[in-house]
């Protein structure tokens, strides 16, 4: 026996599907943008030597950029061969070098590096760092870690 509408119901479980496909396209998440990646690299994005080739093994060394100074360290930002981003620390003079990486899950931009006091943290553009962070650039930002000192009980 012949179904009377089985061409139509096919074509609505085509339109359908399509339609479905085309509204999940549209509910994809944004592609991860960093703006201070973004840009040609110049002479200040050139790592001092204090960042020695191990320290960088999980640095994309081609996308380091300077993002500014902050706290007594020049303060770099760059891809990581993981799918993350690391922040890199010198001191003024292009010493004592230092590196940490994040994952990045998916291209997200969450990294964060602490030295003593001083906590550096990347975030995406428009991603809130948290509070209590100051910008040095769109996505690299800063903040003093209290030193808890003990008490006598």
């Amino acid at each position: 026996m012949m179904r009377k509408h089985s061409g139509f119901r096919a074509s609505g479980w085509v339109a359908g599907a399509v339609v479905l496909g085309v509204a999940l396209a549209g509910c994809s998440a944004p592609a991860v943008q960093v703006s201070d990646l973004e840009r040609a690299a110049s002479a200040d994005d050139a790592l001092p030597a204090a960042v020695t080739s191990d320290m960088t093994e999980r640095v994309d060394v081609e996308t380091v950029r300077f993002v500014g100074e902050r706290a007594g360290f020049r303060v770099y930002l760059g891809e990581s061969t993981d799918d993350g981003y690391c922040i890199l620390l010198t001191g003024p003079d292009g010493t004592d070098g230092r590196v940490g990486c994040g994952g990045g899950g998916g291209g997200a931009v969450y990294n964060e590096l602490q030295v003593e006091q001083d906590a550096f943290r990347s975030a995406a553009d428009g991603v809130s760092p948290g509070e209590d962070w100051e910008a040095i650039s769109e996505n690299v930002y800063y903040r003093e870690v209290p030193v808890e000192t003990p008490t006598d009980d």
